[in-house]
């Protein structure tokens, strides 16, 4: 499938595909993430670096906050971190937290980049590519409502459109089994083609890019204007957890009583 893919994106540009990935976590935060998902419980039902990487971009660009009690099961299979040390655990859970912020801070100054660009494909690529977009589809089917997944209906502005449709492209990327029950017209009018789905596929890389950016719009405009309905000044950027904060590994307590002991 994926030589099919490349063969297609070839026919469709004129010329390779180009996508190169460019390394949007410090090496810290890299060693950060490792570190994390070596605390799962079973290995091998937790996410890859690449799907953590896509995850934690979602996470980012979500305007609604999303406690660590809700996407650090999700992110290591189900299971809570097995870390028995507590200053370790304290030291992980802030570096993860700073590393979200981070990245959350260049969403709201439009400066956070979808990381592919400009370098041939190969089938390894494709594979990080959809790899990537799983994570990313992850973290916004934490927040449906807030992306418009559930709407219908011919009341939708073009906006929403395109944010359902910038929705719809990532979650096919991610799964293209998906993409013809996704993008029925588009099955259709290849509905006799034997390579469909590989077909569909290299459209959809074409329009990730585009898909990723009109999310991050609108997830940025939400966060605007959930900040000034508030009348909230911007989070703090350090990503310090303050000791009288709820503790993040949602046990319900302050931080000091917890974790921050």
């Amino acid at each position: 499938m994926p030589d099919a893919v490349i063969d297609t994106l070839s026919n469709l540009t004129g010329q390779e595909p180009f996508y190169r990935a460019f390394e949007m976590y410090t090496k810290k935060e890299q060693r950060i993430l490792l570190s994390f998902l070596q605390t799962a419980k079973n290995p091998e039902k937790a996410m890859t670096p690449d799907v953590l990487k896509g995850f934690f971009f979602g996470l980012a660009v979500t305007p609604e906050m999303i406690m660590p009690s809700e996407w650090i099961p999700l992110a290591l299979g189900g299971s809570a971190p097995a870390v028995d040390d507590r200053d370790q655990a304290r030291e992980l859970m802030e570096g993860l937290l700073q590393c979200i912020e981070r990245l959350s801070k260049l969403q709201e100054r439009d400066k956070l980049q979808y990381p592919f660009k400009n370098d041939v494909i190969t089938e390894n690529k494709i594979e990080e590519i959809r790899q990537w977009a799983s994570g990313l589809h992850l973290a916004l089917c934490l927040r449906p409502h807030t992306w418009l997944m559930e709407e219908s209906g011919p009341l939708r502005n073009q906006e929403q459109d395109r944010v359902i449709n910038g929705c719809g492209v990532v979650c096919s990327v991610a799964m293209p089994e998906r993409a013809p029950e996704i993008f029925p017209k588009q099955a259709k009018a290849l509905e006799n083609d034997p390579r469909k789905l590989e077909k569909m596929l290299a459209v959809l890389l074409m329009l990730l890019p585009g898909a990723v950016e009109a999310i991050q719009n609108y997830g940025r405009k939400k966060t605007r204007e959930r900040l000034l309905s508030q009348g909230a000044a911007l989070p703090d950027s350090t990503g310090k957890i303050g000791r009288n904060d709820p503790c993040p590994c949602g046990s319900g307590k302050k931080y000091k009583k917890c974790c921050g002991q």
